[in-house]
């Protein structure tokens, strides 16, 4: 099949341009198919998960203390976030930590008489499996609604 000449360069011309890209031989083949893709992913244990963001919604008519989740040795606190939708009675307090140290992550700093927002962005690597907890005084409240949300990793 006759093909009309292509301008490469200056006077140089090609009727046909055939590129084979070289595959490094430590590679490994290509999946022909997304079943085999897949396939390869799970059996290398590649999916993992690297953070997730937890929110939890409460009131001063919650239970507490709030147990939001367990942790494990290791597991990092990358952020978290009270937001005080609705402020709470005089006298009520917040924190939110572990079952041992309730006001790790926030405590005296929050005030929940007022509609606002904290946010704790420093790094706190768990060195000890616990559960996280949001404590609370609120005896003789008639008002307060709040949100957390935190991202661990």
């Amino acid at each position: 099949m006759n093909k009309a000449p292509v301008v490469i360069s200056g006077e140089l011309y090609a009727t046909e341009i055939n590129y084979d890209p070289a595959v490094p031989s430590n590679w490994p083949s290509v999946p022909d198919t997304v079943q085999e893709a897949l396939d390869d992913i799970a059996a290398a244990g590649t999916l993992v998960q690297t953070s997730y963001t937890v929110r939890v919604r409460f009131t001063y008519a919650s239970s507490f203390p709030i147990t939001t989740q367990a942790i494990t040795s290791g597991e990092t606190m990358i952020y978290a976030k009270f937001l005080i939708t609705t402020p709470f009675s005089s006298g009520c307090t917040l924190a939110f930590g572990t079952a041992t140290t309730s006001a790790l992550i926030f405590g005296p700093e929050i005030s929940p008489q007022t509609a606002t927002t904290y946010v704790n962005d420093d790094l706190y690597e768990f060195a000890s499996s616990d559960n996280l907890i949001i404590s609370a005084s609120v005896a003789g409240a008639t008002q307060g609604a709040a949100t957390l949300i935190y991202t661990l990793k």
